[in-house]
């Protein structure tokens, strides 16, 4: 049996009810993965020609909570990791354990808002 890991778990059912909306599938959002030994997600990248954003959906490290966060400049390369502060605590938006609809329609809006800016 294959073991997978729980906030990937919840990064791919968010990422199978993001793909029903249509308006964002005409927009380029890159998906990608991130761990940092104790949380492990999916990143959601939207880019414009003039900036960029990372989203990212992961499990809470001391909870069951679903955490979108997310990071301006956000670069793999550099070991670093799509957060917006250096706290456990400092995220964008957080959900009960099972609230992937809630989460996901949460994620499209902050996505179309990027792209509407």
């Amino acid at each position: 049996m294959v073991n997978i890991d729980r906030g990937l778990k919840i990064g791919l059912i968010v990422l199978e009810l993001i793909r029903d909306d249509e308006e964002l599938q005409d927009l380029p959002v890159a998906v990608g993965t991130f761990t940092n030994r104790r949380e492990n997600g999916l990143t959601f990248r939207v880019s414009k020609t003039d900036r960029a954003f990372t989203f990212c959906i992961y499990e809470h490290r001391n909870s069951d909570s679903i955490i979108i966060n997310g990071k301006k400049g956000y670069n793999t390369a550099s070991g670093d990791l799509p957060y917006m502060k250096d706290s456990a605590f400092g995220y964008m938006a957080s959900f009960s354990a099972g609230q992937y609809q809630e989460c996901t329609d949460r994620l499209i809006e902050m996505i179309k808002k990027f792209y509407n800016k």
